[in-house]
């Protein structure tokens, strides 16, 4: 019971994170992107389904409360509303995830005209809390929910940056990390890729680098380009009983390495914004689920999955081709129970 308690405080813990977070200027990868300006952010094009969904929930979030969509998620089961809600939110985060976390983040943004009852991004949070408590599966639901981008990549470069000692050890040596999209599980979109990366992986740091990098939504087309930001004070495991630390190094070195195949899976991190703008990083989903950090190295054609956390049968190895079929499969399952 205990260990269960704990792993819901670190799961709306890591959950709220996501949402909010402060940048101070030294993350070695910041993301300036235009507030939308249309809302919902309904566009030419949009599967039918996604623009029924954003209206539907701009609709719920300017008719009730925070209180009472709150008291209606806390009492919410199983049922058809669930699922039909899941199956909702994951398809809406799959067709465009920066579009969509921009919706969520209009904050200040917004018209005075349009400004809900609700908060978009409290709601969705809370959902998510829910469907944690609800379907029994080890937070896995909530997790592929959650997770803005699922990739399948190639990493091609790495650059880190060390913060001052007020930030603490854990968050000190953040590690930039650009890549090749080999298959795009989730995130039809992804931000377009900083143009100083060339300067940055060299080691050259300017002013210039160090500012935010102007972005929009690209196709995540394979090929295309892919940047996050992880830390090597991350542990690898959630919810270390007796203050294990499994660190996000191996007998390699760095977790993450140049001209070497991982599947991730990445939220976009709120840090801040202005009148103008929006400033975001990409982030993989750590500390509330898995054994990786939700960076799932591909060894010899093996996905590394020891404690096979989407129960799918990886324990004893899987090849990337049956471990990517296998969480397909699961994710069918959640957005068409």
């Amino acid at each position: 019971m205990k260990k269960i308690f704990f792993f819901t405080i670190v799961l709306f813990c890591t959950f709220s994170n996501l949402a909010h977070a402060q940048w101070d200027g030294s993350n070695p990868l910041v993301y300036k992107i235009p507030k939308i300006t249309t809302f919902p952010p309904i566009t030419i094009g949009q599967p039918l389904d996604v623009v029924l969904t954003y209206h539907w929930f701009d609709q719920a979030m300017r008719s009730y409360t925070s209180y009472s969509i709150d008291s209606f998620l806390n009492a919410m089961q199983l049922s058809d509303t669930a699922k039909y809600i899941a199956n909702a939110l994951y398809r809406i985060c799959d067709d465009d995830p920066i579009t969509y976390h921009l919706w969520l983040m209009g904050g200040g943004g917004l018209p005075l005209a349009y400004w809900p009852q609700s908060d978009p991004s409290h709601t969705e949070l809370e959902f998510l809390k829910r469907i944690y408590v609800i379907i029994s599966d080890t937070a896995r639901s909530a997790y592929l929910l959650s997770s803005d981008i699922i990739s399948d990549v190639k990493v091609i470069d790495t650059f880190s940056v060390t913060k001052s000692v007020a930030h603490g050890f854990r968050a000190r040596q953040i590690v930039r990390v650009s890549c090749s999209i080999l298959d795009q599980i989730k995130g039809n979109y992804v931000p377009s890729c900083a143009i100083d990366t060339f300067y940055r992986s060299k080691g050259i740091i300017t002013p210039q680098s160090l500012y935010p990098s102007i972005t929009s939504p690209v196709r995540a087309d394979t090929g295309g380009c892919l940047q996050f930001e992880y830390s090597l004070g991350w542990d690898r495991m959630p919810n270390n009983d007796y203050g294990v630390v499994w660190p996000l190094v191996d007998s390699m070195g760095t977790w993450i390495k140049p001209d070497s195949e991982y599947i991730v899976f990445l939220g976009l991190i709120q840090l801040n914004a202005d009148s103008s703008y929006s400033y975001f990083t990409l982030q993989p989903l750590w500390g509330s689920f898995g054994s990786n950090a939700g960076m799932y190295p591909v060894r010899d054609g093996i996905v590394i999955d020891p404690h096979d956390d989407f129960g799918i049968g990886a324990s004893s190895g899987l090849t990337v081709s049956q471990w990517k079929t296998r969480l397909r499969a699961r994710i069918s399952k959640l957005i068409n129970p």
